[in-house]
């Protein structure tokens, strides 16, 4: 049974956790990739932010992408153009691989910026703002009216 239910909520939970400067990984950011399968990884020096959400979907009973970019969100839910709380940001333009990318849970979004709640952003758990223009997809695992 999961802990929770909504991503948000749980995302919070986690709020400001973050990686630690030089050798020695914060155990919380290895957990992220315990639970998305990918025990191997041994440094949270690797790029996170799949990883958290893959972590936060599986505590809340809800799929999860498989996968440790990104990209491997792009096939979960469905795709909106009408975000809604806890919905998935992908960042990054195709074709994939692209030289970045960053997945997180939509906030809210304005005329220039969307707002996410994602890991590895600063290197820690926050809420930040990325522009518009970055968004690749919004994708949602709720059924939409």
């Amino acid at each position: 049974m999961p802990k929770e239910t909504d991503p948000i909520r749980a995302a919070l939970k986690e709020y400001i956790v973050r990686d630690f400067p030089g050798a020695i990984a914060n155990p919380r950011i290895l957990a992220y990739f315990k639970s998305a399968g990918a025990s191997y990884v041994v440094s949270d020096e690797t790029p996170w932010c799949a990883a958290f959400c893959n972590y936060i979907l599986a505590e809340c009973g809800l799929p999860q992408s498989g996968g440790l970019t990104a990209q491997s969100f792009k096939d979960l839910g469905l795709k909106t153009d009408t975000p809604q709380l806890g919905d998935i940001v992908i960042l990054g333009a195709p074709p994939f691989p692209c030289p970045w990318g960053h997945v997180g849970f939509f906030i809210a979004r304005d005329a220039n910026m969307v707002y996410i709640l994602g890991g590895n952003q600063n290197s820690e758990v926050c809420i930040a703002g990325f522009p518009i223009s970055k968004v690749f997809q919004y994708r949602t695992l709720t059924v939409q009216a």
